[in-house]
């Protein structure tokens, strides 16, 4: 989810499990992605035939790249606006939130448990 961070758009290149479902929220649902092509997961006995190919590679780079046309330029756009809807996330989302609690309450127990020892030490 770097690329999203960033405000790029990715060509998606799945080799595994969950990245097939990432490809298909960045391609799909987000907007910003393009596909290289990938069909199924990776693996050694991989036939010739379901390996990319250059010439796929070529095709993603260039839709990609390509601001000249309305649909890349709405890629590049929407690739901007998400990174700034994850970044408010991490600024003041509910994660950003959760873990701050989660250092107060440390901080409390930390504080909470040299006050106990103190006062047993000097007892």
């Amino acid at each position: 989810m770097e690329g999203v961070c960033a405000g790029v758009p990715m060509i998606t290149w799945p080799m595994f499990t969950e990245q097939f479902y990432n490809e298909r929220f960045i391609v799909n649902v987000l907007g910003t992605g393009v596909r290289v092509g990938v069909e199924g997961c990776a693996n050694n006995s991989a036939k010739s035939e379901d390996l990319v190919k250059w010439d796929q590679v070529k095709r993603a780079i260039e839709d990609l790249m390509y601001v000249g046309s309305e649909l890349g330029r709405m890629r590049w756009k929407r690739a901007e606006e998400v990174a700034k809807m994850a970044s408010k996330a991490v600024e003041k989302g509910s994660s950003y939130l959760n873990v701050t609690m989660l250092i107060h309450d440390v901080l409390e127990q930390v504080q909470s448990f040299r006050n106990t020892y103190a006062t047993f030490c000097l007892e």
